[in-house]
């Protein structure tokens, strides 16, 4: 049953003064409830046409959702100290309408999208920047960024991966495997653990009371639209739905991207600049420092004793070895070959083991651009067993560079080399068996830098490559229409309403 409660002296609930019966605010005229306990009374009044304040704060709310800019500049100070709004009388018109109709937000939100106001373009003509600088009498749509919630689902809708039949139920984690199919609206919110990115796009503190958003513009924006693996993961999406003839990108190709992302057909000179585009970016994908490739090649000797390679075999299988996640090229499946060809030969990211007599096993490095280089490692032995093995470095365009004997006492020779390097030479490290292939597992690992500068090019041990000869170390390079994807995402045409 309602009662009336006590004033608590100070604030101390020890020290309990006079009853304070219940009743109106006083600005509602302070007279007593009637019925029950008032909270009804109370809810009634203030959503009744006598007090059109409360229609007006809604109205002014609704617009300020749907233009960016409210009516009354301050949403939740409707007092002496706000300027009064410009448009007194729309808002005046726009509460009475509400009221009219039910207090219907839905008959509301209708009025506003179906009005001529709502649909203006956003172009400002010379005429109306003079007259409306800025937009308080409604001579043009206002320009709007996307708030984080409708940027993400934007994201996701145009990937297709975006579910809108998800809806309701306990908030989603925002690590959870399907979180990237639901709307924004149904991922969780935890005050004590709030997530960094929406709080980058000016996302509201749910610890204190947010009328409007305030859009700024900080390079965290940036760097996540470039960099994100979530816009990473969206532009790979889409580019993989996108269909495509060949390697080079074609005018279909751009077409049906524009059409994905941006719902319209591109104009001819964008065609021209998303081709030019996509070659400069599969040329910087194909010239990196660190591809390898590995196998074997023919091994003889001229009349005069000089070795000489020829007919590179690439190795064909690539397994792993031991429970480290060491992987190993090898010509075929299973070590050493049951048809005897090929022995116990392979290469790994440590080195590898020799091939019968007329082979030599090979890693092959191709230059990326010209430059003089410096090549850093040891070759190493770990059995005294053996007869050794013999190692060059040979350039197929310009011949053999240096050799080198590791015996099995002198168990590790440094193999020192600069050189000047062409684009496009194709740099073979090679191992051979010198008399037999008894205990002939060695290490290598060759460091290559520039002599000029110092830079680290690539590291023989860290960037032991796939089949695609891209290093397992390394995150795969971004398909050149997927980074054309990824920059008409994060366009002001896709980023911004008007």
């Amino acid at each position: 049953k309602p009662s009336d409660v006590r004033v608590f002296v100070r604030g101390n609930p020890a020290r309990q003064g006079d009853p304070a019966p219940r009743a109106w605010l006083t600005m509602f005229g302070g007279e007593k409830f009637t019925d029950g306990s008032g909270r009804l009374e109370l809810a009634k009044h203030i959503a009744s046409k006598e007090n059109p304040l409360t229609a007006r704060v809604i109205v002014n709310r609704v617009w300020l959702q749907h233009f960016g800019k409210p009516l009354v500049s301050q949403p939740s100070d409707f007092g002496v100290q706000t300027p009064k709004p410009v448009q007194s009388e729309l808002l005046d018109y726009l509460a009475a309408t509400f009221m009219e109709n039910g207090w219907s937000l839905k008959k509301l939100h209708t009025l506003i999208l179906t009005s001529r106001t709502y649909q203006q373009s956003s172009h400002a003509t010379p005429d109306k920047l003079t007259k409306d600088a800025d937009n308080e009498l409604l001579s043009r749509f206002n320009r709007q960024r996307l708030d984080y919630e409708t940027m993400r689902d934007a994201l996701l809708a145009a990937t297709g991966e975006l579910n809108t039949a998800k809806h309701g139920g306990r908030a989603v984690e925002l690590n959870a495997k399907d979180a990237d199919t639901f709307r924004t609206v149904y991922l969780k919110v935890d005050r004590y653990d709030q997530a960094s990115v929406p709080a980058m796009f000016d996302f509201a503190n749910p610890d204190s009371h947010s009328p409007q958003r305030f859009n700024t513009t900080v390079p965290q924006q940036a760097l996540f639209l470039m960099n994100s693996p979530f816009m990473r993961a969206r532009a790979d999406a889409i580019a993989k739905e996108t269909p495509q003839n060949g390697t080079t990108l074609d005018s279909e190709a751009v077409r049906a991207l524009y059409h994905r992302v941006l719902a319209r057909d591109p104009k001819p000179d964008e065609v021209d600049l998303a081709q030019r585009f996509a070659a400069d970016a599969t040329e910087l994908n194909a010239e990196k420092p660190f591809r390898w490739s590995y196998g074997a090649m023919k091994f003889t000797r001229g009349p005069d004793g000089k070795p000489a390679f020829s007919e590179f075999q690439p190795f064909t299988h690539l397994t792993e070895r031991g429970g480290g996640g060491q992987r190993i090229w090898s010509p075929v499946a299973k070590i050493p070959d049951p048809d005897h060809t090929w022995g116990h030969a392979f290469w790994a990211n440590y080195g590898g083991h020799a091939a019968p007599e007329t082979y030599v096993v090979t890693a092959r490095w191709h230059v990326p651009a010209d430059m003089k280089v410096t090549i850093d490692a040891t070759l190493s032995r770990s059995s005294d067993r053996g007869d050794g093995v013999r190692a060059w470095i040979y350039n197929s365009r310009t011949g053999i560079l240096s050799e080198y004997f590791c015996t099995p006492k002198n168990k590790k020779v440094p193999t020192h080399l600069t050189a000047d390097m062409k684009k496009g030479d194709v740099l073979n490290f090679v191992v051979h068996d010198e008399k037999g292939t008894d205990s002939d597992s060695f290490d290598w690992q060759p460091r290559i830098t520039r002599t000029d500068n110092g830079e680290l090019l690539t590291d023989a041990k860290n960037d032991f490559c796939d089949s695609s000869r891209w290093p397992f170390g390394r995150q795969k390079p971004q398909s050149a229409l997927s980074q054309l994807a990824q920059v008409l995402l994060m366009s002001n045409e896709f980023m911004f309403v008007d």
